[in-house]
């Protein structure tokens, strides 16, 4: 990628949108989470992962609304200079973005279980306590690792915007490792697990149809459905839930395609 070349102007309206759809995103974010402690209906597995997804998404908006906000209160120059705000941005932001696309990956393999074996599948306390640990941990050791070897932060190339991220350029042999290790790999990981995931599903249930197809010849018609939709009921709930989650990635997809072409 060329170095910064971006207007006074461009930069402005840069961070004024970063810093209202990160506003947005913060208040999305918590009424979720109000809704899901005020209405016990919606408590469940699924939703507990949900909102830890929404916990590190709330903190990743944060992290771009400070990069934004700093914005106003230096000059260009300055604002895109790796101060100690820029650092501390960078380190949020970067470590809660690995976690969002592993609670992202944690949500999509729970209901590929809940399509393949057919239930609910049942995650004790001791499990979640396990993805925590997980997911939490793993970004929080990368991001470390990468502040102690003076990597985040915002440099001669800037690759985000307004905010912080790396100061590395990222069309060096090291640049391009920090890039796909404190992010952009993680994001296309998920990518293809997900699609990988879904069209598992899309093959189990296509079979499963087949079968009920099938055996309309030769059973009871009554008994049949009832016994294939009993066996099937979360199966599709399951998939109706996935169809969102790949609508989402593969909106993303072309988004971040795009930025890896620009970048190389």
């Amino acid at each position: 990628m060329n170095k910064t070349d971006f207007s006074d102007k461009e930069l402005t309206i840069s961070a004024g949108i970063t810093v209202a759809s990160s506003l947005l995103s913060i208040i999305g974010g918590l009424l979720i989470i109000w809704s899901y402690s005020r209405i016990t209906e919606t408590q469940n597995r699924v939703r507990d992962l949900l909102v830890a997804l929404t916990i590190a998404d709330i903190c990743i908006a944060f992290g771009n609304g400070v990069g934004g906000v700093q914005f106003y209160y230096l000059d260009s120059k300055q604002s895109l200079s790796s101060t100690a705000v820029c650092v501390g941005q960078s380190f949020i932001t970067t470590s809660f973005s690995i976690s969002s696309f592993l609670w992202i990956l944690s949500i999509a393999m729970y209901l590929f279980r809940c399509v393949w074996i057919q239930e609910d599948p049942l995650l004790t306390r001791k499990t979640m306590k396990l993805i925590h640990v997980i997911v939490w941990g793993i970004p929080g050791v990368i991001t470390l690792t990468a502040y102690i070897y003076d990597k985040l932060g915002n440099g001669t190339y800037s690759i985000n915007g307004v905010w912080c991220w790396l100061k590395v350029p990222v069309d060096t042999k090291w640049g391009l490792f920090w890039m796909l290790v404190t992010g952009k790999g993680w994001e296309v990981i998920t990518y293809v697990v997900i699609a990988i995931l879904y069209i598992m599903m899309k093959i189990k249930t296509y079979r499963q149809v087949s079968k009920l197809m099938y055996g309309l010849q030769n059973c009871m018609v009554d008994d049949l459905i009832e016994t294939f939709f009993s066996g099937t009921k979360s199966v599709m709930n399951c998939d109706e839930k996935m169809k969102y989650i790949v609508s989402a990635v593969l909106s993303s997809t072309v988004y971040a395609c795009g930025e890896l072409y620009d970048w190389f």
